[in-house]
């Protein structure tokens, strides 16, 4: 759904009326077809008789202009890639961006194994290369260099969706298969290009998995720690790792020649309850029990350095960088949440405090930077009041408040930053709006019967979704001219609460699940998808079950394909659109093991599962059919030993 101007326009103009062929009423007798169309009719509404009818009336001249124009006009279209750049403005600014981080970051010889695994195509693949950064060969690429083509995520991104909605089957791959016993994987993260895995353990290490360029074996890379590691998380350009235990945080980097090296050690004397990248990879945050959070930054010899420490007057309990992380928020049990900047110099400053009247456990800004909700205590009842300020001529100003009766679960902005939802126990969402007078104003409460499980905005910030316990999900739509949100139509699983409900990053679609949580079958637990029309009203497109139940649903990067975890069934199930908009069974992947977990990574290629017990972690690899890699045989026998890669120490800091 996209919004805005139009592409290479800085004008506005109204969007275009949605316009159906409606079949033909009468014929007259000189074989001119009259057609009935309440909205503004075009040429190409009509059948193609009339038209040639039409243009048989025209000259030599005429028809040669028309030719003309049309070349002209195709001519444009294919050289300002606008299919592509008009498909990418539908997704959401952050979504955006991470496309734009990995097509920034993926070298050549990433871009052809990423492109052949859903086609053979070796002019296409020759062809987005060469859009990346200069003309290549198949002789000699680059290993890695900056992506300087025009519009090179957005031709990348486009051409990627096109060829998997034109594959009519996938063929999933092993990659990878890590037994982490006799220890349990705590989690596992997947970079966004999906070129790294990173899993940490109830023992005592972190681990790294990265492909090298030279096989397709992965290589282990331990980052030690004498603690359980208690996260691990990428970089937003997968070039760093975060991982901290209770008293230790580290960040290793990885360099030119594929190796990783520790760059920062901490250890804290205060339990680290938190530690968190910036968008632009250049910062991080940690927070501890204490009264204090240190920040770190990146320096121009890219080295890792403690820049400054935050403090409150009683505990931090949170910390969260801005969109442009110039900004960040932290939140204290001393009944404020403070505000740090950098100055020109790039040093970290105490801008200004928001004062509450309780414990406030919780900031986010708004997706453009410009607003901050934060939760906070009323009356030492947790968490019953939520308020946003804003940044104004006069600093950031408290605009609003909203109060709960029951504890708030979740805060959210929409992606055009001019709405907020709040989520709460007592089975109600309310939504505020920016009005025209830079004011935030509660605009409707939406009521559930029972408990609220998700709050989700579309992608163009018109919709939004709740899921409940009491079997139904509901959507409401904003009026822009009334300026008010209204209740458009309610989704209703039978018999079964819906776990969530969220929009496809195109936001063309919804999709509801009901979970199983019992190792009992309950093919009653489904997922659907529900299809927003051209009228604007949401149909259900399909109702996907298995005989021992639903345990959960995703969508891919796109919105184009979905994965649904059947964990009774021991399988994963991969569903997408094809070119002619329906959804198709695409493959079925059958287990030896029960899943806890599923995903697709950040660019669609490859999956990544865990286990019910925590101790097997796998990803594969997404093939079109007839393009997979054949015999399958064990990962032993395909592929040579790892290489081992050495680590340097890093510098230990104490605080």
């Amino acid at each position: 759904m996209p919004t805005g101007n139009p592409i290479g326009s800085t004008h506005s103009y109204p969007p275009p009326a949605a316009t159906t062929t409606l079949p033909v009423e009468h014929t007259t007798s000189n074989r001119i077809t009259a057609v009935t169309n309440p909205g503004p009719l075009l040429l190409l509404d009509l059948p193609e008789q009339p038209i040639r009818h039409i243009l048989g009336f025209l000259g030599d001249r005429d028809i040669k202009a028309m030719a003309q124009t049309c070349s002209s006009l195709l001519a444009i279209v294919r050289a300002e890639h606008l299919p592509a750049r008009i498909w990418f403005k539908q997704f959401e600014p952050r979504q955006q961006q991470q496309f734009i981080q990995i097509a920034k970051n993926t070298s050549n010889h990433e871009l052809k194994a990423w492109l052949g695994q859903f086609t053979g195509s070796e002019t296409l693949i020759s062809t987005i290369c060469g859009h990346s950064a200069g003309e290549v060969t198949n002789n000699d690429i680059p290993p890695r260099e900056p992506q300087k083509g025009k519009y090179f995520p957005q031709i990348l991104f486009y051409t990627v969706s096109q060829l998997m909605v034109n594959c009519r089957t996938f063929q999933p791959e092993l990659a990878i298969s890590i037994d982490c016993i006799p220890f349990t994987a705590a989690s596992a993260t997947l970079s966004n290009d999906g070129r790294f895995l990173a899993t940490n353990s109830y023992a005592r290490c972190g681990r790294d998995y990265g492909r090298t360029e030279i096989t397709a074996r992965p290589a282990e890379i331990a980052i030690a720690h004498e603690d359980r590691v208690r996260r691990i998380t990428f970089s937003t350009d997968n070039r760093h790792i975060l991982s901290y235990t209770a008293s230790t945080a580290k960040i290793t980097s990885c360099n030119a020649d594929g190796s990783w090296t520790e760059k920062l050690i901490i250890i804290s004397d205060r339990f680290i309850s938190s530690a968190t990248f910036s968008p632009d990879s250049r910062h991080a945050v940690m927070a501890r029990s204490g009264r204090r959070a240190i920040i770190c930054t990146m320096n121009q010899a890219g080295r890792w350095v403690v820049t400054t420490t935050m403090g409150h007057k009683g505990r931090i309990l949170s910390t969260t960088f801005s969109p442009d992380s110039r900004l960040i928020v932290t939140t204290s049990v001393d009944h404020t949440a403070k505000i740090h900047g950098r100055d020109s110099n790039g040093n970290w400053l105490e801008l200004t405090t928001l004062n509450h009247n309780g414990k406030v456990s919780a900031a986010e800004f708004s997706p453009d930077g410009k607003h901050i909700i934060t939760i906070s205590d009323k009356n030492n009842q947790p968490d019953r009041t939520a308020t946003i300020f804003s940044n104004t001529d006069n600093g950031w100003v408290r605009k609003t408040s909203i109060n709960h009766s029951q504890e708030i679960t979740d805060t959210s902005f929409s992606p055009d930053s001019r709405h907020a939802v709040t989520e709460s126990f007592d089975y109600t969402a309310r939504i505020l709006s920016f009005d025209t007078r830079d004011n935030w104003q509660h605009k409707t409460t939406i009521k559930h019967k029972r408990r609220i499980s998700s709050t989700r905005f579309s992608p163009d910030s018109h919709y939004l979704v709740t899921a409940s316990s009491d079997h139904t999900a509901k959507i409401y739509r904003y009026d822009a001219n009334a300026r008010r949100w209204s209740k458009q139509q309610i989704i209703v699983h039978d018999d079964m609460y819906i776990t969530s409900a969220t929009f496809s990053a195109d936001g063309r679609h919804i999709l509801t699940f009901s979970r199983n949580y019992s190792p009992i079958s309950l093919p009653v637990c489904n997922a659907r998808i529900h299809t927003c029309t051209a009228g604007g009203n949401w149909i259900t497109s399909l109702n996907f079950t298995t005989a021992g139940g639903v345990y959960s649903a995703k969508f891919n990067h796109d919105g184009s394909h979905i994965v649904i975890e059947a964990r009774n069934d021991d399988a994963i199930i991969i569903y997408g659109l094809t070119a002619d908009g329906n959804w198709l069974h695409k493959s079925t992947l059958h287990q030896h093991y029960k899943l806890d977990f599923v995903t697709f990574s950040a660019n669609g290629g490859h999956l990544m599962t865990i286990s019910n017990d925590a101790q097997l972690v796998q990803v594969w690899h997404l093939y079109k059919e007839d393009l997979a890699p054949h015999p399958q045989c064990s990962l032993n026998e395909l592929m040579p030993p790892p290489r081992k890669k050495t680590r340097k120490s890093a510098p230990k800091v104490h605080r």
